[in-house]
């Protein structure tokens, strides 16, 4: 499952007050966990149907901070971020239900022509989608797959490597001083 997880290797001064030291990093790593949360939900914030619930965990013994959708495959919000962040192969689906008339119902125009995203690979921003058409009703379809994989999770670990980085060093000199 794609996740986000930031390390940072921390030198300590022996010199620095361990239980301070301590404290200004599990500050800095919570704050990194909290924002990687907002931007995840803020990601799916327009999201119709089920949405992946987020959550944090800091590491104080590794120095890192992890943040991604909570919970196993079995979520339905957790594989649509999944399959979103990672992209899929091209894939069939058919219906589901008791009767053996069930159907997929959705608006189709053409290939790549039937669907404006409401997100954006390598952006934390949910807008409006559109589907567009008229409404068919197959058994089953060749899904195109996701060829544009969002990659919220590689995005997130680039930007928060830094930010954490430079909050982890502002909290030890903050440690120094006092």
């Amino acid at each position: 499952m794609p996740l986000v997880t930031v390390v940072i290797p921390i030198e300590i001064d022996p010199v620095l007050d361990p239980k301070k030291v301590e404290k200004a990093v599990e500050t800095a790593l919570n704050a990194s966990g909290k924002r990687m949360v907002e931007k995840f939900n803020r990601t799916t914030a327009s999201w119709t149907g089920a949405k992946p619930v987020m959550a944090t965990e800091t590491d104080m013994k590794e120095g890192s901070v992890w943040a991604g959708p909570q919970g196993d495959m079995g979520s339905e919000g957790t594989r649509k971020w999944v399959w979103l962040d990672g992209g899929t192969e091209p894939h069939p689906i058919a219906a589901h239900g008791l009767s053996s008339r069930s159907r997929l119902v959705f608006p189709f125009q053409g290939p790549g022509r039937s669907y404006i995203a409401a997100t954006i690979p390598r952006t934390f921003h949910s807008g409006p989608h559109r589907k567009i058409g008229p409404i068919i009703t197959p058994r089953a379809v060749n899904h195109p797959g996701i060829r544009e994989p969002r990659d919220w999770s590689g995005y997130m670990a680039a930007i928060e490597n830094v930010l954490l980085a430079d909050a982890v060093q502002a909290a030890l000199d903050v440690a120094m001083e006092g």
